[in-house]
């Protein structure tokens, strides 16, 4: 027996021959999965948090969707650094008494999305939490990203 991955439900797979093992459980949702994960893909190439070069340019290895969220395979963990997906930039001059981030302002967006501020792409943490610079904050208001207080950041 298998779950359905989009509906949960039990359900007994079809005999296989090879290939991936079948993660639905009707050809409804597994239509409705990659409708959805198109959605989201759009979404990240409009939020800036994706770009179509990344898109053409990734690695055309074939992929099996991951059954256990919360132990991913090795290559997709997240790194110790908060900030492992913004884009590598010379880092400015700190007289050492301030963090780094302590200008870094906490917001969310409805869809747990990241966002792209000046050619730098922030993604969201687990908690939906992207951290971006204080002058992007009035930029990513319009676009449905709100600030975290910091007493209620997860």
């Amino acid at each position: 027996m298998a779950d359905c991955l989009w509906c949960n439900r039990n359900f007994p797979p079809r005999a296989r021959a090879g290939g991936s093992p079948q993660r639905f459980c009707c050809a409804a949702h597994r239509t409705a999965f990659w409708s959805a994960l198109r959605r989201w893909g759009e979404r990240a190439v409009a939020a800036g948090v994706l770009s179509i070069d990344q898109i053409r340019n990734g690695s055309l290895a074939a992929c099996t969707l991951v059954r256990d969220v919360n132990s991913p395979p090795a290559s997709v963990r997240r790194a110790a650094d908060p900030h492992p997906f913004r884009a590598p930039v010379a880092a400015p001059e700190c007289s050492g008494e301030t963090a780094p981030d302590a200008d870094l302002v906490p917001m969310r967006h409805p869809e747990g999305i990241g966002c792209s501020f000046g050619g730098i792409s922030y993604l969201a943490n687990q908690g939906g939490v992207v951290r971006v610079p204080a002058e992007a904050v009035a930029h990513l208001r319009p676009h449905g990203f709100v600030v975290v207080q910091a007493d209620r950041e997860p």
